[in-house]
C-alpha cells in the first residue's frame, strides 16, 4: 500500500513538471510570433508602431529587422515615428538607407511607388553608413560627396569619395593634411583655440571682436604663416603686431628745377609699435625720377629728415614704403609738381629766317581778314550808288518831284451855284489869287467836284447870259495847285 502511494505521488510530480514545460513552450511561441518574417516580433513592432505585417515599413529596401538601431532615431528628429525602421534616410545625409547598404534588389514588401528605394549603382561594391551622415569624417556629408545619390563614386561628375577623408579636396587625406579645411589656419591652431577643422569660412570670423580676423591673428606679428607668433583669437587683449602707419600731410608739393625739397615731420607722419621702433624701421624711397634710396635702422621717425632735388620739370610721384622688423609694410604716395625757374623776360629777337608754319598761318589769317573787310566796303558803296540813282530818276528838276494827278475838291457856296450846274466864279483882282481858308461845311453850302481842265479854251460857255456877269479868269497855275477842302459826299455832275 505504501509502495503504490509512492508511485502515485511520483507520477503526479512527473506530470506536473511536463505540464509546466509544455505551457512554457507554448507561451514562448506566442511571444515570439513574427507575422512578416522580418526578424522582429509582432509585439515589438506594435510597441514601436511599425507594421507587423509589412517586412519593410519605411519602403527603403531594408527590412525592419535589418535596420541598424531600428528602434532609435539616428538623425535626432525627436519623434517616435522617425525611428530608423520608419525613416527611409536614417542619418539624414540625403541618401536612402537601401542605397547606402548596397542593396540592388528590393524586398517584396517594399513599395516602389513611394520612391524611397534607389538601387546601389556600383552593385554594393562600396557602401556607406546608414547611421553616420559623414562616413569618412571629412566634414563633408555622404550626400555632399555623392551628388547624384546613387551610391557610386563618380569623379567625372565632380564627386568626392565618401570613404576618403579629404575636406579641402587637395588630394591629401585629412589625417595627413596640416590644414584639412584649407582656410589658411593649420589644424593645431584651430584645435588649440577651439576653431573648426571642417569650416573654411571661420578664417574670416572675429571671435573676440578685437578688429582682427582669426586668420590675421594666426598669421601673427609678421603677417606671414609658419612662425608660430600668432595671437589668441578668443582674447580681445591679445592682438598681432600692426603694420607701420605712413601718411603724407599734404597731397602735393610744388617746387622748381634744382630746388631742394625737404621731407620732415611737417610733411610725413610715420608711426609704429614701440617694440618695432626699438629694432628700427626700413624706409624705401622711390622719387619717381628713376632714383631710389633705402634707409635702415630708423628709430625716431618724427626726427628723420630727407632731401631731394629734381633736374627736370614735370609731375612726379614720391612713394615711401616703410617695413617693420616683422615684415609688415605701410605705404603712401605724394605728388610733386616741378616747374621751370622763373626768369626776367628777354628782349625779342628779329627773326631773319623764313617764318615757320605757325607764322605763315598767322599771315594767311590776316590776309583773309583784310580781304573780307574790302568786300564789305565794296558792297556798301554799290548799295549807296544804286540808292542815289533811284532817287534822281524820280525828280524833274532841282527840288521838283513829279507827283501824280490828284483830283481837286473845293467847297462852293450856295450863291455861286448856277441853275445849269456850273459855278459862278467872282472877279479876281489878281491873276494868281490864293483862295481864303474854307469854313467848315454848313447847311447852306454844298460840295462840288471840279475836274482839272488842261486848257481854258476847252471849257464850254453857258448859252444864256446873266446881268452883271463878269468873266472868270483862272490860270493853269491855280488849277495845278488846288486848295485844301473837304472831300465831297457825292460826286457832282461834270461841267461842260
Amino acid at each position: 500500500m505504501e509502495i503504490s502511494n509512492c508511485k502515485v505521488f511520483k507520477n503526479a510530480i512527473i506530470f506536473f513538471l511536463f505540464s509546466i514545460l509544455f505551457f512554457m513552450a507554448l507561451f514562448q511561441n506566442v511571444i515570439a510570433l513574427d507575422s512578416d518574417n522580418n526578424g522582429l516580433a509582432d509585439d515589438e513592432e506594435i510597441q514601436f508602431r511599425t507594421n507587423p505585417n509589412d517586412a519593410d515599413s519605411d519602403d527603403d529596401g531594408v527590412l525592419d529587422g535589418d535596420e541598424i538601431d531600428w528602434n532609435k532615431d539616428t538623425d535626432a528628429m525627436g519623434e517616435l515615428l522617425d525611428i530608423n525602421a520608419l525613416d527611409p534616410d536614417s542619418d539624414g545625409d540625403g541618401i536612402y538607407d537601401g542605397t547606402e547598404m548596397g542593396i540592388t534588389t528590393p524586398h517584396n514588401d517594399t513599395d516602389l511607388s513611394k520612391d524611397f528605394f534607389i538601387p546601389d549603382t556600383d552593385g554594393g561594391e562600396e557602401t556607406t553608413s546608414m547611421v553616420d551622415r559623414d562616413t569618412d569624417d571629412d566634414c563633408l556629408g555622404d550626400g555632399e560627396e555623392d551628388r547624384n545619390k546613387n551610391g557610386k563614386y563618380e569623379p567625372l561628375l565632380g564627386e568626392t569619395d565618401p570613404n576618403f577623408p579629404d575636406t579641402d579636396g587637395d588630394g591629401i587625406p585629412n589625417y595627413e593634411d596640416i590644414d584639412s579645411d584649407g582656410d589658411g589656419m593649420d589644424n593645431v591652431f584651430e584645435d588649440l583655440f577651439g576653431l573648426s577643422n571642417c569650416d573654411p569660412n571661420d578664417a574670416d570670423d572675429d571671435d573676440d571682436g578685437d578688429g582682427f580676423t582669426n586668420l590675421r591673428e594666426y598669421l601673427g606679428d609678421d603677417n606671414n604663416p609658419g612662425n608660430n607668433d600668432w595671437s589668441d583669437p578668443t582674447d580681445p587683449r591679445s592682438t598681432p603686431d600692426l603694420a607701420p602707419k605712413v601718411e603724407f600731410s599734404r597731397p602735393q608739393i610744388k617746387a622748381e628745377i634744382n630746388q631742394t625739397i625737404t621731407i620732415d615731420r611737417m610733411i610725413l607722419i610715420v608711426s609704429d609699435s614701440d617694440k618695432d621702433l626699438e629694432i628700427g624701421l626700413t624706409y624705401n624711397w622711390d622719387w619717381g625720377d628713376n632714383k631710389k634710396e633705402t634707409e635702415t635702422g630708423i628709430h625716431r621717425p618724427s626726427e628723420h629728415i630727407k632731401n631731394h632735388t629734381y633736374e627736370r620739370a614735370g609731375t612726379y610721384f614720391l612713394t615711401l614704403r616703410v617695413v617693420d622688423p616683422h615684415r609688415n609694410e605701410g605705404e603712401d604716395t605724394l605728388e610733386m609738381m616741378i616747374t621751370v625757374a622763373s626768369t626776367p623776360p628777354l628782349k625779342p629777337e628779329i627773326n631773319t629766317t623764313a617764318p615757320d608754319d605757325d607764322s605763315a598761318n598767322i599771315e594767311d589769317t590776316s590776309f583773309y581778314q583784310i580781304f573780307l573787310v574790302l568786300i564789305i566796303i565794296i558792297i556798301i558803296v554799290v548799295i549807296t550808288v544804286i540808292f542815289v540813282i533811284y532817287r534822281l530818276s524820280n525828280t524833274s528838276g532841282v527840288g521838283d518831284v513829279k507827283t501824280p494827278f490828284i483830283p481837286e475838291y473845293r467847297v462852293v457856296p450856295a450863291d455861286m451855284k448856277r441853275p445849269d450846274g456850273l459855278i459862278r466864279y467872282p472877279q479876281q483882282s489878281s491873276p494868281t489869287p490864293q483862295p481864303p481858308p474854307q469854313p467848315p461845311l454848313m447847311a447852306e453850302t454844298v460840295q462840288e467836284y471840279i475836274p482839272k481842265p488842261t486848257n481854258l479854251d476847252s471849257i464850254p460857255q453857258p448859252a444864256t447870259s446873266y446881268p452883271n456877269q463878269q468873266p472868270i479868269s483862272v490860270t493853269n497855275h491855280q488849277l495845278n495847285s488846288p486848295p485844301l477842302g473837304y472831300p465831297p459826299k457825292t460826286r457832282p455832275p461834270n461841267i461842260y
